[in-house]
């Protein structure tokens, strides 16, 4: 009951555990208490390697709520906090310390990022503090940015205390400005300034821009095993302590990768001892005429126990990353083949009919480059030659600065077929493939290079990511389909089986089809779907995708704008007045679409994905959500199975893709209205 503290530590799983947080104000004004962030974990101190689990995130979200029957418990005081926590699994049977940050802050100025926000279920995200202003929680499904903050602020409007050390630990830090020795149990770590030959410390604080900072680390093992010194993580910033608000540069990152390495002369110096590392960093523009701290995240770890998370790496010139691979590059500058086991790969430029290697490597803009991609197959099964990847450069090998421009991506999608007349050639082998790609501007007038991914692979395993696609005009990407667009401006039907549907602009009541198509911004755009469903069992109509668009089909170039997306969510609710009205019939759908800044002027057409499926069947992939203010997400036909909106503002996934015109469970079709006008009363 929160009325003192716990007699017992120990707590059976699924029991709740009665938590509180408390601030005395002495002489400071009234301010309200927050729990910022929160996580579990197997140590008293938190390190980098800590186990730990997540309660409370992304500035006073409480996550486990969404999952469990934690909540924040109504306040008795604006200076305290009581968390009912529901216990998890994590380290059964272990000792868990809970770490924090505590947030005192100015009553009157929450805000996304000063917030405390639980998740009920059937209505969503709630502010602790005034469920009325719940929206400030609509974050904590993605993430709650934090504003720059200015120092008057830390001192007029509130004060943060850290529990825990944060990501990186003042035992870190240097504060000398030039040298620090730091004790963790038998090990001493040591990071600072030297001078030119490493042989002691920095006699200056001051370096001139693309200057060489030496940087030592060192740890001093006593009575522990040998250990290899790492550097982990560093930043430069403009603090001696970092905060979120930090202004920072990064420098080391990924777990031991040299950033800096790739674009300077920056580099690791080879090892005297295992115990240290030195680093010769070249300066930077950061932060110029101003105290620069660098933070590091130290580790001793095992000489025989590297991988891809404890390593030391800098960038090499001329070695590179190993994603491209010279031995699928063209050298010569015309043909090249390439051994790999017993296949052969080919690939090479050819003449206008395929019938030989090309006379000439100059292209006008706008013509057409024949290649050619072949595989000799020797003892092998007969493969299917696939280009995975292809890109233009400047250069003959592919490096970070390489200048590139996309050519064949997405795992064989040939991107310049959108645009120009560039295409795949009919096969006249499973062994080789022709490409007949038209001329863009890039590096005009320079040396060009096409890198490739050569494929060899079974004819019969083809899918998303195995595959040869071209993009033929009038055609197009099979989301959505012409043949299922409403040319007449306000209403049509099409037929699919035994079903029949309706998309179309209504009057005001929906009592009928509009008498206008032109639309005020920021009046309501009445719509109504239906279908008609002969001899099939009664389906419920759900509009699964709408976009707007300025063209009566859709083209990748078209210009669009999301309505509704993920499976159901109607995006417009969350910042307008949009809304789904009350079905009058299960059989149809009411959008109530309020105008927006799009295409102003213009002619409008907003295509649809309409869905008819069985009413019994609704999950998170298959509904009809619309956002209310001070609830949140809300399912229109089952207010008490809201949270199969909960994924709206992340990722609603789809089950095992059954087929679409499934007679058991309901059939798929696509539409469009339109064109309308939204005109600007103002103008």
């Amino acid at each position: 009951d929160f009325s003192g503290p716990a007699e017992s530590t120990s707590f059976p799983l699924g029991s709740i555990i009665p938590i509180m947080a408390s601030v005395v104000q002495k002489s400071h004004q009234p301010l309200l208490l927050l729990l910022e962030e929160c996580v579990a974990a197997t140590t008293p101190e938190l390190h980098p390697e800590s186990t730990m689990y997540p309660i409370i995130s992304n500035k006073g979200c409480l996550l486990e709520s969404v999952s469990s029957q934690s909540k924040f418990e109504p306040r008795q005081k604006s200076s305290e906090m009581r968390l009912s926590l529901q216990t998890f699994k994590f380290a059964m049977g272990e000792e868990v310390f809970i770490h924090c940050k505590l947030l005192a802050w100015d009553p009157n100025g929450l805000d996304s990022t000063k917030k405390a926000c639980h998740f009920v279920k059937g209505h969503g995200w709630e502010l602790l503090d005034d469920p009325m202003q719940s929206s400030i929680c609509d974050c904590c499904s993605r993430t709650c940015n934090t504003r720059s903050k200015r120092g008057d602020e830390w001192e007029s409007n509130g004060f943060r205390h850290t529990s825990v050390p944060k990501d990186w630990y003042s035992s870190q830090q240097i504060y000398d400005p030039v040298f620090k020795t730091y004790g963790l149990g038998d090990l001493q770590f040591t990071l600072g300034l030297m001078n030119d030959d490493f042989s002691g410390p920095a006699e200056s604080t001051s370096f001139p821009l693309g200057s060489i900072i030496p940087i030592m680390a060192s740890v001093v093992q006593k009575s522990h095993q040998p250990l290899l010194l790492l550097l982990e993580e560093c930043v430069a910033a403009t603090t001696p302590e970092l905060h979120p608000e930090s202004t920072m540069y990064p420098i080391i990152s990924n777990k031991g990768c040299l950033l800096e390495s790739v674009s300077s002369q920056s580099k690791f110096e080879p090892r005297q001892k295992s115990s240290e590392m030195r680093l010769s960093l070249q300066t930077f523009k950061f932060a110029m005429g101003e105290e620069v701290f660098i933070h590091c995240k130290l580790l001793a770890w095992d000489p025989n126990g590297l991988d891809s998370t404890k390593k030391a790496c800098h960038f090499v010139k001329g070695h590179g990353p190993k994603d491209w691979y010279s031995s699928q590059q063209i050298y010569d500058p015309v043909f090249k083949t390439y051994g790999l086991g017993d296949l052969q790969f080919t690939l090479g430029l050819m003449n206008d009919d395929f019938s030989g290697p090309a006379e000439s490597t100059s292209f006008p803009l706008g013509s057409i480059i024949p290649i050619m991609a072949s595989v000799v197959q020797k003892s092998h099964q007969p493969l299917l030659l696939l280009l995975e990847e292809c890109v233009a450069a400047t250069t003959p090998e592919l490096h970070p600065e390489s200048t590139m421009y996309p050519i064949i991506s997405n795992k064989g999608c040939l991107l310049e077929s959108v645009s120009s007349q560039s295409k795949f050639e009919p096969r006249q082998k499973s062994s080789e493939m022709r490409l007949s790609l038209q001329t863009f501007k890039f590096a005009m007038g320079e040396e060009v290079f096409i890198h490739c991914k050569l494929l060899a692979w079974d004819p019969n395993g083809l899918d998303s990511i195995k595959k040869a696609c071209h993009f033929v005009k009038g055609h197009g990407p099979k989301d959505w389909y012409s043949s299922q667009q409403i040319y007449d401006p306000v209403f049509k039907t099409y037929g699919l089986g035994d079903l029949q549907f309706t998309l179309g602009l209504m009057n005001d009541d929906f009592s009928g089809p509009a008498e206008s198509t032109s639309f005020p911004l920021g009046s309501i755009i009445p719509i109504m779907a239906s279908v008609v469903q002969k001899s099939h069992q009664p389906l419920l109509l759900l509009l699964e995708e709408c976009v707007a668009a300025t063209t009566p089909e859709l083209h990748p170039e078209s210009t669009m704008y999301p309505i509704i997306s993920n499976k159901g969510c109607l995006l417009e609710s969350v910042s307008s007045q949009s809304k789904f009205e009350p079905r009058q019939k299960s059989s149809e759908m009411r959008l109530s679409l309020q105008t927006f800044k799009f295409a102003m002027g213009e002619e409008v057409f907003i295509h649809c994905k309409l869905l008819a499926w069985d009413p019994n069947g609704l999950d998170s992939t298959k509904k009809a959500c619309h956002f209310v203010k001070g609830h949140g997400w809300e399912l229109l036909d089952n207010l008490a199975l809201s949270n199969l909106c909960d994924c709206c503002e992340s990722k609603c996934k789809s089950r095992r893709q059954r087929s679409v015109a499934s007679e058991k469970h309901g059939m798929v079709q696509k539409a469009v209205i339109g064109p309308f006008t939204i005109t600007d009363v103002n103008s």
